[in-house]
């Protein structure tokens, strides 16, 4: 059975998930234009689909205000909660009214995520294209017939793999924006604890209450 604290959470990136799923559907569907736009001149699984450069520049640039977005709510739903020492009072313009305002650590983190989330994307999206295309040269194919197959790619892209984005992004970033309120109210250590049920993995399960330093991994 789920805490009235877990159930909080899961609304609340639930919430928090849209409108990244929307952004990863629109970037994609933007992409698939330029790649069958391309197939006319493509003749193997090698061809130039897409500007890859061009892209991680597009994609980095619409997740990392989101990223930043779920980031400081976490801090605010931890701050709200307890008053900073004096010494950490940067995130703070006043007791009564909570301000989060970034540190250049939490920046970094933020923009290392954002981009490599649209390497990351981008890249794989270039390996599965070229599998597309290999599989439609190999079958014999018309260019119509792998335009179909591009379209098929793109949709369940835009059915599944955004979903998926959008959970593991939402949910890494409000960790880390969690982490970052605690140490700024000078905690020194966290406990890893697991959901406890049948989708948790195993190397998981065996870290399940073990307590670090703060700054360990």
């Amino acid at each position: 059975r789920k805490s009235p604290r877990k159930i909080s959470f899961l609304k609340k990136t639930e919430a928090q998930e849209k409108p990244f799923i929307k952004v990863a559907q629109n970037l994609w569907e933007e992409q698939k234009k330029q790649v069958i736009a391309s197939i006319d001149n493509t003749s193997t699984a090698d061809s130039h689909l897409f500007d890859e450069t061009q892209a991680v520049v597009e994609f980095d640039k619409a997740f990392k205000p989101l990223i930043h977005l779920v980031f400081e709510s976490a801090i605010k739903d931890i701050l709200s909660g307890h008053e900073p020492k004096p010494a950490h009072t940067h995130y703070v313009d006043s007791v009564a009214k909570i301000e989060p305002i970034l540190n250049e650590r939490a920046l970094r983190w933020i923009a290392s995520r954002s981009l490599t989330l649209a390497k990351l994307l981008n890249g794989t999206t270039i390996e599965q294209l070229r599998k597309v295309l290999a599989d439609g040269f190999e079958a014999g194919e018309s260019i119509p017939q792998i335009r179909d197959r591009i379209e098929q790619y793109y949709t369940q892209a835009n059915r599944v793999r955004a979903t998926m984005v959008a959970r593991t992004e939402v949910v890494a970033a409000s960790n880390e924006g969690n982490l970052e309120a605690y140490k700024e109210l000078g905690a020194e250590k966290k406990e890893w604890y697991t959901a406890l049920d049948e989708r948790v993995r195993e190397s998981h399960l065996q870290v399940h209450g073990q307590i670090v330093g703060i700054n360990e991994d």
